[in-house]
């Protein structure tokens, strides 16, 4: 998001709303954003913006379709491995412009595989000498509590997040969401 506030959290709750609808209606995840960016710049003011990960997952399949629009890079980690995928779908933030790119990608998912997302108030928290957490660091954190629970894992991210930041001011909001799928 571009701002902060009431106008900045209407505007998301209006594109949260317009995705929503656009997925439901049946388009795809790309087309669903294109839309969605097409409505924004019809209905919004000027200056705001909103980043997307937008996914679709097919669950017959085991199949996750998606795309990404300027949001931070999703992880696909693979419990068990300690590895970890970057969902790496190019794509500008929906509301700049009335011709972005965006592209769709499909991974396919293994049981117990987490998709992991996050804003990047995480990756930007500072340490007492103005060090980033950064998405390595974020990577590693992902990967060493991959084996648990998507709670958990998210519980572990704060915990060292907080303990990187060792009481430094935090200056965004850090959200992060873990999705495990369990398989067919």
């Amino acid at each position: 998001m571009s701002d902060k506030g009431l106008p900045a959290a209407l505007y998301m709750g209006l594109a949260r709303s317009l995705i929503h609808s656009e997925v439901k209606r049946g388009s795809s995840p790309r087309q669903a954003l294109l839309n969605t960016n097409r409505l924004l710049l019809e209905m919004s003011q000027a200056e705001m913006f909103v980043t997307v990960f937008c996914a679709v997952l097919d669950a017959a399949q085991g199949t996750l379709r998606y795309a990404r629009a300027g949001h931070d890079l999703p992880f696909l980690v693979r419990p068990g491995t300690s590895e970890s995928q970057s969902l790496t779908a190019q794509g500008t933030a929906l509301g700049i412009s009335e011709h972005i790119q965006l592209e769709e990608a499909e991974v396919k998912l293994h049981p117990n595989d987490m998709l992991v997302l996050y804003t990047d108030g995480i990756t930007d928290a500072n340490s007492p000498q103005g060090e980033f957490f950064g998405a390595e660091r974020l990577r590693t954190a992902i990967c060493s509590a991959a084996d648990v629970g998507a709670q958990e894992l998210c519980d572990s991210v704060f915990e060292q997040v907080a303990a990187f930041q060792n009481e430094s001011v935090q200056y965004d909001d850090m959200a992060v969401l873990a999705v495990k799928w369990m398989g067919t």
